[in-house]
């Protein structure tokens, strides 16, 4: 994964981190694919999960939330960041972390969707906002489908990342 500073219009590539300064926020680019579209959507819903708590999906377990999500966009690129937008909100408002997905209707501008998530005590990382900057969603060579996500994470100028 590559990742890139930016500081005053110049970027500096570095590893892991994407920084933009003067800023008191730390933003983390994201490449996730998948076989199909709505295989792309699921990943991206694990991928965001285990950027909040690593490892909270990665065993079977009960679901302690299920919640549906509306989601609408002009484009599958649109309609991809309106869901992980709404699934965070989800995150923060019920204290709940989602990490799987059953879909009920997905289309090039809609997706309707059960959401399965587990409760939490604290997060790891907390993501302020799913940036639309530099979003995108194709299919690539490899006939994946990839989108790259930009999460922008609160910082706490003592501690470094929440």
């Amino acid at each position: 994964m590559e990742t890139r500073t930016i500081r005053s219009g110049t970027t500096v590539r570095r590893r892991m981190r994407l920084r933009m300064e003067p800023s008191n926020t730390d933003t983390k680019i994201s490449e996730i694919t998948g076989n199909t579209v709505q295989n792309l959507f699921e990943n991206s819903l694990r991928r965001m999960a285990h950027t909040l708590k690593p490892g909270c999906c990665s065993s079977a377990g009960h679901s302690n939330c299920v919640m549906n999500v509306e989601a609408v966009g002009e484009d599958p690129e649109g309609l991809l960041l309106d869901f992980l937008s709404k699934t965070l909100e989800l995150t923060h408002s019920h204290k709940t972390i989602f990490c799987t997905m059953n879909v009920k209707e997905l289309t090039k501008n809609k997706l309707i969707a059960q959401v399965f998530g587990r409760w939490f005590d604290t997060l790891d990382n907390r993501i302020k906002s799913i940036k639309d900057y530099g979003f995108s969603s194709k299919r690539g060579q490899t006939g994946l489908f990839q989108s790259t996500v930009i999460l922008e994470f609160e910082v706490d100028a003592t501690n470094g990342i929440n």
